[in-house]
């Protein structure tokens, strides 16, 4: 699991804006974790591998966020990521 993670983390570099589309995203991440469309066309993932503890909190190994933004066309029109450093408890 872990590798097939990393293996789409290298696939971040190829998506760029106005030419990328929704299929490439799709293709490469699979299904996002949340989709809204509400407002704006917006697709995140989330990612996250942690060790569960019985009598202690939890250890988050690994912690990365996706956001991704599409134009009416369905065309990438922004990309955030996020990663444990950004987070705070």
């Amino acid at each position: 699991m872990v590798d097939d993670i990393l293996y789409a983390i290298d696939d971040l570099d190829t998506f760029v804006a106005n030419k990328s589309h929704k299929n490439d995203i799709l293709n490469a991440l699979g299904s996002p974790s949340i989709k809204i469309s509400d407002v704006d066309d917006i697709w995140i993932y989330l990612i996250s591998i942690k060790q569960e503890n019985v009598f202690e909190k939890d250890e988050i190994n690994f912690q990365q966020i996706f956001r991704f933004q599409f134009d009416d066309s369905n065309f990438l029109v922004e990309f955030d990521s996020f990663d444990q450093s950004s987070f705070k408890e």
